[in-house]
Parts: structure tokens; sequence; C-alpha cells
């Protein structure tokens, strides 16, 4: 709703401004490994602790792995890039909803940082041709898994 949007000057402003809201100096911050170098900056800025999250190669989406990070990890938050950045790795709409769900099961919160979120070349389009978003899915299929989301998005890296 309108209600839950926000403009910045620049994604980086608003993954570093949201992230410094969600979390609590001390708390454990989840990142994709490789990452965005950023992501280790807003959480050092936030007074967090990065715990990394390493998405292997060939670059995939481990649901068993991640169930283990979150339960033996414990991350208040977790960034997620998708599109990953450096990798160009795409979720699908089950590793969307798998994602969402342990996020919601273990009451990790997702800052998803969407900023390449319409440049996809790949099978990632739902059936009105529509680029598959977290956000879209969660609103769309389950509105309580909203309360677990931050979906920052962008026409400019700034």
């Amino acid at each position: 709703s309108p209600d839950n949007v926000w403009v910045s000057p620049g994604e980086s402003f608003a993954m570093w401004l949201t992230l410094q809201s969600m979390i609590a100096p001390g708390q454990k911050v989840g990142f994709l490994r490789p990452m965005y170098p950023k992501n280790l900056d807003w959480i050092k800025d936030a007074g967090g602790i990065a715990v990394p999250f390493d998405i292997g190669y060939p670059v995939k989406f481990d649901k068993i792995a991640l169930r283990v990070y979150f339960e033996s990890e414990q991350p208040a938050v977790m960034i997620w890039t998708d599109p990953h950045n450096p990798t160009g790795f795409c979720l699908s709409d089950e590793d969307q909803r798998e994602l969402l769900s342990l996020s919601a099961e273990f009451g990790v919160r997702l800052l998803v940082d969407a900023a390449y979120e319409f440049v996809r070349y790949d099978e990632t389009r739902d059936e009105y041709g529509q680029i598959s978003s977290m956000l879209r899915y969660a609103d769309y299929y389950d509105p309580q898994l909203t309360e677990h989301i931050v979906h920052c998005m962008t026409i400019g890296k700034g």
C-alpha cells in the first residue's frame, strides 16, 4: 500500500538506513557470500555482527543448508540480493516460497536488495510476463509473509 512506500536518494542509502532501523547493535545479520561489498559496511555501521551464508558454486538455492544456517546462526535479518550480485543467480518461484517460509518459521526478517530485479534473462517471469518478486509473491499468496520483508528497488544503484 502507499503507506508502506518511501523514496530515498538511491538504493544503497535505502538499504543502509533500513538496516539501521531493523537491528540493534550486536544482533546477527546474514548475507550471501560472495556478496555486494557494501553489505559489510551497512552491517558494521548498524552495529551488527556479519554472518555469511556461502552460496557455493555452482550457485543454487539449498533450502536444507539455509535451514541449518538459520538454526545455527539465528540472524535477526538476512540481506538477500535477487538477482544475486555478483553472480546473477535468480530465485525461482519455488525458491522464493521456500525462502519466505523459512524466514517466517525462524523469525528472520529479509532485507531484499532488488536493484537488478528487472534485468533478468531467464525463465523467472510469471504467467503475465511479470518478473517474479518476493514481495509480490508474499502479498498475493500469503500477506502475513510481508511482515518479514523489506523490499528495496531502484532505477539506479546510487
